[in-house]
Formats: C-alpha cells, sequence, structure tokens
C-alpha cells in the first residue's frame, strides 16, 4: 500500500492529474527523491520535477510538504463527502 492510495477516487480530480502525476506524488509522499522516482518510474529526473511542479500548480502548494498535505487533505474531504 502506497502513501496516498485512494488519494483521489472521484473522476474530477483524475481530470486535473495524470495517472504519472499521482504515482510521482505517491512516491513523493514515501519520501523518496526526485532521482529514486525517475528511476523507479523510468523516467528522466527533468520530466519528475515537472510532474511536481504541475501538481504544485494544481494542488496550490507552496512546498513538497505542503503538497503532499493538500493531497491527503482533498482525499479526506473526497471520503468525508461520499464520492465515489
Amino acid at each position: 500500500m502506497n502513501a496516498l492510495e485512494g488519494t483521489f477516487p472521484h473522476q474530477a480530480a483524475a481530470t486535473l492529474i495524470s495517472p504519472r502525476q499521482l504515482s510521482v506524488l505517491a512516491l513523493a509522499a514515501e519520501g523518496h527523491t526526485n532521482g529514486d522516482i525517475a528511476r523507479h518510474l523510468g523516467y528522466a529526473e527533468v520530466t519528475i520535477k515537472s510532474d511536481l511542479t504541475a501538481l504544485y500548480r494544481t494542488l496550490g502548494a507552496a512546498s513538497r510538504d505542503d503538497l503532499i498535505e493538500k493531497a491527503r487533505l482533498a482525499a479526506v474531504r473526497a471520503r468525508t463527502c461520499g464520492v465515489p
């Protein structure tokens, strides 16, 4: 089980965050570095940085820790509101 499993269960978020970005976010939440994430997913580190930048913008985050916290809060809100 990854650190953000079930974070974006609803379709609205799926249109904002790509599957790769969600994988990047999950690995970042587990504490992996950009280089680790790049090697694990088979992408260049610059691609991972680009994905994280897009995630910061999408979730309105100011830092990596803020990004992970906002993602977790979004997951809680989605589950609380009964979003499928």
